[in-house]
């Protein structure tokens, strides 16, 4: 029978706080026939796990290292030291991210004026943007409808609503034009009124005659239902932003211009056009306006006759604008609208219209900027002979900088996480009453919201650069003579 005792005790050099608190550690391991190496091993990591709570980091350097001679704890002793330290590491952190929110909020109403000036910038950034982003989605919707193809509507419309009705004949015109590959015939009309104020996609009715199958790369996909066919007169499908407004359901009936129709499908969210669309068979959608016409205007075209714009496919190889310029010199008072015309129509507009919403939104984030500079910079001055403590007994300029950009930093967080919030609950009360008339007018995009967060972190840390730079080079001496 043999036994090995090793007994440690903590150093005291350096008198680091909490050093008053000496741990004693002692591992008995004894090599005997009696006692299974297994269970030593599990008593000695027992006694370690307690032993090692509180140990001065030398003390568990001096136990992981001299435990090398007993093979069976070496592993559990160097795990147990590990985790004792990861833990001081994560106090340390809990310890300093409190000492910058107390140093933050020494002047609790300066504190938060300066944290909602952050916030209401953050704000207009996430509510603008969120406009800017529903509108780009809706052209970038409009780019893929147009691509490939050429869309004929009349010249005195836009995009074949309010315009003078196009007559059937003109399909087999188009469709000997050169180039010309297939043509389909649509109806379009406006769900509401006219002069209703609408902000987005107007809601439509649309009707096709089932020519583009085969053709059409822009394909409208189902939740609930099945899509509409060119025999299912009297029933209709419903876009997505429309179902609340209509309260249509599959199997039920909606009323679209004081006729009553089935619904038979609810078209799948796209974030496009598609959403407020209801569409119908040609039949319906013709005798809809062909009711809504003036009776000069029946009097030049038959009901069955009625269609608002025609889908032009091309053969491969056609250039849309080329086709596009032979269908104009074939037929009169028709406008040929190919996806370049389209973009520079609606596309490059737009994109000027969200640098305006997006640079309003970064002047006022700006503003807030400034608060956070004024902040740091009052901060400094309060806290002058306390930075001038901490250099003469060894802090680094460094160390100085540091504190005030992380003090900068995380009002900048605050700010940014707050103004996110309240930027979500106003877009989301805005397309909750958007959706009773069919128009959600904003959309949240998560790159927004980081973009947002991360703009409105660097913004603090920025702004905090010139007080923190200040604040490291003051004059230890001086600094503790300041009143």
């Amino acid at each position: 029978m043999s036994a090995r005792n090793t007994t440690f005790a903590p150093s005291n050099a350096g008198g680091r706080l909490g050093l008053e608190s000496v741990a004693r550690l002692t591992w008995t391991a004894r090599a005997s026939t009696s006692v299974q190496p297994t269970k030593t091993a599990a008593i000695i990591t027992r006694t370690a796990t307690v032993s090692l709570t509180g140990l001065h980091p030398e003390t568990e350097l001096i136990a992981s290292t001299n435990l090398m001679g007993l093979p069976p704890c070496k592993r559990y002793a160097t795990t147990v030291a590990s985790v004792v330290s990861f833990t001081r590491s994560a106090h340390a952190v809990g310890e300093a991210a409190l000492r910058i929110l107390r140093n933050i909020f020494r002047r609790k109403l300066r504190a938060f004026l300066t944290i909602f000036g952050i916030s209401i910038g953050v704000f207009a950034l996430v509510v603008m943007g969120s406009l800017a982003e529903k509108l780009t989605l809706l052209v970038d919707g409009g780019m893929k409808y147009y691509a490939g193809k050429v869309v004929v509507s009349s010249s005195s419309g836009i995009q074949g609503i309010a315009g003078e009705p196009l007559k059937q004949s003109m399909l087999r015109t188009i469709e000997h034009t050169p180039g010309v590959e297939r043509a389909s015939a649509g109806v379009s009309t406006l769900l509401g009124d006219l002069g209703a104020v609408n902000f987005g996609t107007p809601s439509t009715i649309q009707a096709e005659d089932g020519r583009a199958k085969g053709y059409e790369s822009f394909v409208i996909n189902y939740a609930e239902g099945r899509e509409l066919k060119n025999t299912d007169v009297g029933k209709v499908t419903v876009g997505s932003d429309l179902v609340s407004k209509l309260n249509a359901h599959v199997g039920g009936h909606v009323e679209i211009k004081d006729k009553r129709y089935e619904v038979i499908g609810i078209a799948a969210k796209t974030l496009t056009a598609p959403d407020n669309t209801v569409m119908m068979t040609m039949e319906d959608a013709r005798k809809i306006v062909y009711d809504e016409m003036t009776d000069a205007q029946k009097a030049s075209v038959q009901e069955d006759g009625i269609v608002s714009s025609f889908a032009v496919y091309l053969k491969p190889g056609e250039r849309p604008e080329v086709v596009a310029r032979r269908i104009e010199r074939e037929l009169d008072d028709v406008d040929a609208m190919t996806p370049n015309e389209f973009e520079r129509s609606i596309k490059q507009p737009l994109q000027i219209f969200t640098s305006i919403i997006y640079a309003i939104a970064l002047i006022s984030l700006l503003v807030g900027g400034l608060s956070v500079i004024n902040t740091m910079t009052m901060s400094v001055s309060e806290r002058t002979r306390e930075i001038g403590v901490r250099k003469a007994i060894g802090a680094s300029n460094g160390q100085i900088m540091g504190q005030f950009i992380a003090e900068s930093a995380v009002i900048g967080l605050i700010g940014g996480i707050v103004g996110i919030l309240l930027g979500l609950m106003v877009t989301g009360m805005g397309n909750a009453a958007g959706a009773v008339s069919g128009n959600a007018l904003f959309l949240v995009s998560n790159r927004l919201l980081v973009g947002s967060l991360v703009f409105a972190v660097g913004l603090g840390t920025v702004s905090g650069l010139y007080p923190a730079w200040h604040a490291a080079n003051l004059n230890p001496v001086e600094a503790l003579r300041y009143e």
